[in-house]
């Protein structure tokens, strides 16, 4: 529920800011769910101020709007370089997301920090990224623990932590792992099916 994000938003995130100084936060978010009684009780318990667009105005919270639609074009050319279904169009995003938030950007012509840096203080490891939707072999786990090392095949698409998320077909899930060899030179469309 929306009042859950924002719990797990406001201790992991918020309280990085409230440890650093008394500074005040605010929540800018449409009339949606975020204007519940709920979710209003919980944002005056822990000082968070919140702030509403007009009704059927997004255009007026423009940097979420601009960040959303950057997300969601980079999902898109993720898709549709990997030659993926757009039923991918959650994780594409969520990778997306990770690979920006981990990259430097310009402002004005002039490069600036990646965000983890302003936000944690240290430089992100840039050899984790891949190439979304590229064949992928996760190290079988199970059979790995009898010296008998055995892969299975996949499509990589994305991120937990440190760790790699691969779509494994035959187990109909997805497996996050650091054991996770790619093959970024071949496009997925020769590769493996994701039926």
């Amino acid at each position: 529920t929306i009042l859950e994000i924002i719990r797990n938003f406001d201790s992991d995130f918020l309280g990085i800011f409230k440890a650093k100084e008394a500074i005040p936060i605010f929540l800018r978010s449409d009339n949606g769910q975020f204007s519940s009684n709920k979710v209003k009780i919980y944002c005056v318990s822990k000082g968070i101020v919140q702030h509403f667009t007009a009704p059927h105005h997004s255009s007026s919270n423009g940097d979420a709007e601009r960040a959303i639609g950057k997300v969601k074009h980079m999902g898109k050319i993720m898709i549709a370089h990997a030659g993926l279904s757009n039923s991918f169009w959650e994780l594409s995003d969520a990778a997306a997301t990770y690979t920006l938030n981990r990259v430097p950007f310009t402002r004005k012509g002039k490069y600036l920090s990646d965000p983890m840096f302003l936000l944690y203080g240290y430089v992100s490891d840039l050899r984790i990224l891949r190439t979304f939707g590229c064949p992928a072999v996760v190290l079988d786990e199970q059979k790995n623990k009898d010296y008998m090392k055995s892969g299975m095949r996949g499509i990589f698409v994305g991120y937990r932590g440190t760790a790699w998320r691969v779509l494994v077909p035959s187990l109909h899930k997805i497996i996050e792992s650091g054991n996770v060899r790619f093959d970024e030179s071949v496009p997925l469309k020769s590769g493996i099916s994701t039926k």
